[in-house]
């Protein structure tokens, strides 16, 4: 038997072989007319005012006449109905998987917006202690900041495929002739040492190693961390995208007829306000999502994956952690070229071809004291905010797991649109009421 076929169908038979001469006064259809029009199927005006002969239907030729074997449908209602039906398939799916999606959408969005506040604030609190603390002026040192956060922005929305490493790698190495300015010299006396000396400084980055191996070490964290977060939103984007294929399921000719004989032929025996019957909904939405069903472990895979990796970022340092421990990041890296400056200095000038006689070693070299109250930043409420999303959505999921499989049975469990009880003699069951 077909996949769409229904239990009640064959007792309809049945009635229908017993009872050959029953059939249904009606003097109008009016009432079709209205509810034809009002499920969006067509204008009123299509439906006949009265009942017809009309012995070229298909779809819904078994579907009980009327007084005399005659219909309120017409070939071209028909054939109206054929067409609607996937549409009318498609938006009952869509309401259906509204909620998960947005669910989901929104927590996509949120974390998003998380991660750029998180990097807008470390940016600000990073450029006020390279001001307040390294006397390094904010004009010198925007430019290099607006470009490793932006690359770092990029990155992690997906914006930009260049590798993590050599965003660290670039800044730092930018970062080097500003410390040795205004850190490691006395600006009032490097000053005129010019461009062509600072270009000097970042060509010999690598040999002079100004920071230590520090940015070695954060350039291994964020490029983790920031890989994990990559995953995690791009987990979520998956997750709507297999929703709306769904949205957008194929409907073919099987199931369009079997859609028209659940929603519309009831309207041709002038049965205009009768629900159809769960169990023949229930046996024509599991024939028309067979494919969809296809899915289920595929969404399960995505869903575990998903929560592994929520476990993995719970437990472990994560991106937005670690951008907000930024500005103690680059203050650890400047504290280790004070620490290290006569070394630093004594290279830079060997490397740059630039001799004692050149600049006054005892005026230009300073010994810069370390600052006062040095302590990282405490991650701000958002995170915490976030994080709450994250495990509710993760709850979430879990329950939604089955989802697909489960598909035509919450199309179908609906009072609203079709008749719950399954041994009900009021409901359109394919052909008839009962």
């Amino acid at each position: 038997m077909s996949g769409y076929s229904c239990r009640g169908f064959i007792v309809v038979c049945a009635c229908l072989f017993l009872f050959p001469h029953f059939s249904l006064a009606v003097n109008s259809c009016s009432s079709v007319a209205q509810v034809y029009n009002s499920k969006g199927v067509g204008p009123a005006n299509d439906v006949p005012v009265s009942p017809i002969s009309e012995p070229l239907l298909s779809a819904c030729a078994h579907s009980q006449r009327l007084e005399n074997g005659s219909t309120c449908c017409t070939l071209a209602m028909e054939e109206t109905f054929l067409l609607a039906s996937g549409n009318h398939l498609r938006t009952q799916i869509r309401a259906i998987n509204q909620k998960l999606k947005d669910r989901i959408t929104m927590s996509l969005n949120l974390y998003k917006e998380h991660l750029r506040q998180t990097l807008q604030d470390a940016q600000t609190r990073t450029s006020d202690k390279l001001t307040t603390w390294y006397k390094i002026p904010r004009e010198a040192h925007k430019k290099v900041l607006d470009s490793f956060f932006h690359g770092l922005r990029r990155y992690l929305l997906h914006e930009s495929e260049t590798r993590m490493s050599d965003t660290m790698k670039e800044f730092f190495k930018n970062l080097f002739p500003l410390v040795f300015e205004y850190v490691i010299g006395d600006p009032s006396k490097t000053a005129h040492l010019g461009e062509e000396f600072y270009g000097c400084l970042a060509r010999n980055y690598d040999s002079i190693k100004p920071f230590g191996n520090i940015p070695l070490y954060l350039e291994k964290q964020v490029t983790y961390a920031f890989q994990r977060a990559r995953i995690f939103t791009e987990s979520l984007n998956v997750m709507v995208h297999t929703v709306n294929v769904t949205d957008h399921v194929d409907v073919d000719s099987e199931c369009r007829r079997a859609v028209t004989r659940l929603e519309f032929c009831s309207l041709c025996s002038g049965e205009a306000e009768v629900k159809p019957c769960r169990g023949l909904c229930l046996n024509v939405m599991r024939g028309c999502l067979a494919k969809v069903t296809e899915l289920s472990s595929a969404w399960i895979d995505v869903v575990s994956g998903f929560q592994n990796l929520h476990l993995v970022m719970v437990k472990q340092h994560n991106a937005e952690e670690f951008v907000s421990y930024m500005d103690g990041n680059v203050t650890d890296a400047l504290l280790h070229s004070m620490d290290d400056s006569l070394r630093i200095y004594n290279e830079t000038l060997r490397l740059c071809n630039k001799s004692s006689n050149d600049t006054n070693k005892e005026k230009v070299f300073k010994k810069f004291t370390n600052p006062a109250h040095h302590t990282p930043h405490t991650p701000s409420a958002h995170l915490q905010a976030t994080r709450n999303d994250i495990s509710t959505l993760v709850q979430q999921l879990e329950d939604s797991k089955f989802f697909l499989q489960q598909l035509a049975d919450g199309l179908c469990r609906r009072p609203s649109l079709y008749d719950q009880e399954m041994q009900s003699d009021t409901c359109w069951n394919g052909t008839a009421v009962g």
